[in-house]
């Protein structure tokens, strides 16, 4: 039979020769790259984006060849960017320029490089790699104040009340992630965003409520995930609070979850907004030190402090890994008494 040559669709303009029945079907490929571009999350794209508009702009006022990288531009790049970049944000720039060259199927000079590891490694010993943000943890005792100052808010009507009550609630006592229970735009994907028809009863006892999600960052492949919240015996119940917001909003199954009397959904910019206000309003200290991660690192934090074992608190945030010591902040009282504590030592 007469072999057939069709376009091969993708970053390469080569071409590909097939027979019948084994030509790829140009559709098929375009799906392939879809899925392809896919594997990397969104936030990662226009991050890695960034590197690349760094890159190529450095490639041209030193007339250098950027789809050609070698070992000793790379290193250029790098100490070049040393001048005003910290070396976390250079390793994400390599990292981009990687995937540059991958997508382009043009090799990886990055982890072909030889001089640049020692390279990056001189810029971290000189320059540092203390990157943590100041993000303080909203703890039980700020929960609870932040609760006291929405119940006794003017500014906001009854059902808006208690839906940020639910949801600072459910985001302290499922460890979750603000993405995970508010859309990050206007316009969230149907198949991820938390609706009223995730939620659900089982009214015991013990009273539980379950949350189910259907993707998250650490689950990209939507493998999904249930949350399961229990009551509290005290006046900060996050089920006794969903189920007053539920029945007091008018709201379909497929609706998101979180959502303003006017029907607006809760983003993340009005959530965060929000909390910020009744931080301010409660006149907690350093309130702009919050951010929108301080209830997962809240609630690791409280979870330590109140003696749970690390094995729960890893279940109960979902984390497969020790990177659940890097949200448990230290107990200061602690670390103050520590020296008492140590002078009155019969050892």
């Amino acid at each position: 039979p007469t072999c057939t040559r069709v376009p091969q669709v993708g970053p390469s303009s080569t071409t590909q020769t097939g027979c019948p029945g084994a030509v790829p079907n140009v559709r098929l490929m375009a799906e392939v790259w879809r899925y392809a571009g896919r594997a990397i999350a969104p936030s990662t794209r226009r991050t890695y984006s960034a590197g690349v508009r760094h890159y190529f702009r450095f490639c041209d006022t030193q007339g250098r060849n950027p789809l050609a990288a070698d070992d000793l531009t790379l290193c250029v790049f790098a100490a070049y960017l040393a001048r005003t970049i910290k070396p976390q944000t250079i390793r994400i720039y390599m990292a981009a320029i990687r995937n540059l060259h991958r997508e382009l199927e043009l090799g990886d000079p990055v982890s072909e490089a030889t001089l640049l590891p020692r390279v990056m490694r001189g810029i971290e010993r000189d320059i540092g790699t203390a990157t943590e943000k100041t993000r303080l943890p909203i703890t039980t005792n700020v929960m609870r104040q932040l609760i006291d100052t929405l119940r006794s808010s003017q500014s906001l009507c009854q059902v808006d009340r208690v839906m940020l009550q639910a949801a600072i609630l459910v985001a302290f006592y499922g460890f979750l992630r603000t993405s995970e229970f508010t859309l990050t735009t206007d316009h969230n994907a149907a198949g991820t965003m938390l609706i009223r028809g995730d939620v659900s009863f089982e009214m015991g006892p013990p009273a539980t409520m379950y949350l189910r999600l259907k993707r998250s960052k650490t689950d990209p492949s939507g493998q999904g995930a249930t949350v399961t919240i229990g009551a509290a015996t005290c006046p900060y119940c996050a089920i006794a609070t969903m189920l007053e917001y539920l029945f007091s909003s008018n709201g379909q199954s497929a609706k998101p979850l979180f959502t303003f009397a006017d029907g607006r959904a809760l983003t993340r910019k009005t959530f965060v907004a929000e909390v910020q206000k009744l931080l301010v309003a409660a006149r907690v200290a350093d309130a702009k030190f919050y951010s929108s991660h301080s209830f997962r690192i809240g609630a690791a934090t409280s979870a330590a402090a109140a003696g749970m074992p690390e094995w729960l608190i890893k279940l109960l945030g979902r984390w497969r890994s020790d990177a659940v010591h890097r949200y448990v902040r230290p107990d200061v009282a602690a670390l103050k008494s520590a020296a008492a504590d140590l002078c009155s030592s019969a050892v």
